[in-house]
């Protein structure tokens, strides 16, 4: 009798899994195993001047800087534009180095983040923007020297050139 009542309170007890509760796991083990980045928006500035990109499609420098990365560019920005930012070893471009860049607005406010080359599909802001760089999404720091170069147009770039 005992284990009757045991079995019978167990079985009404136990909760109809619904196709609701399937999506709903399936939704958060999706969620789990999204990449997560860092908003890595410390270090000082290169310069005090701003770049302000041709919008020609083509690799611009926008600076060949040493020391540590950490640092970051001013650079102004058009709403409605594609950026691509290169971020590559000094010495060797062919041997890379793709540092973690983040972006944000001149206040800092997040717009962008991943690895190099990063593309920025700047839909709705107008102004200058930061470009931090640093060797990961850690936001750690090095001293490698590295020239960095942006892509700029109505399209989005490929490796070698932007199609305006």
């Amino acid at each position: 009798m005992q284990r009757l009542f045991v079995l019978s309170f167990y079985m009404n007890t136990m909760k109809k899994i619904t196709l609701t509760d399937v999506y709903c796991v399936l939704w958060l083990v999706w969620m789990l195993t999204l990449p997560a980045y860092s908003q890595c928006t410390t270090g000082d500035p290169v310069s005090s001047v701003a770049f302000t990109p041709n919008y020609t499609g083509d690799a611009e420098t926008i600076d060949l800087f040493s020391a540590s990365n950490g640092k970051y560019h001013k650079l102004n920005v058009v709403a409605g534009r594609f950026y691509t930012f290169y971020a590559y070893k000094t010495s060797n471009v062919e041997q890379g180095y793709q540092d973690y860049i983040t972006i944000t607005d001149d206040q800092g406010f997040y717009l962008a983040a991943g690895n190099s080359p990063l593309v920025f599909k700047n839909f709705n802001y107008t102004g200058e923007a930061r470009v931090y760089y640093h060797t990961n999404e850690a936001c750690q720091t090095n001293n490698i020297n590295k020239t960095v170069y942006v892509m700029s147009s109505l399209q989005e770039c490929d490796y070698q050139r932007c199609f305006v």
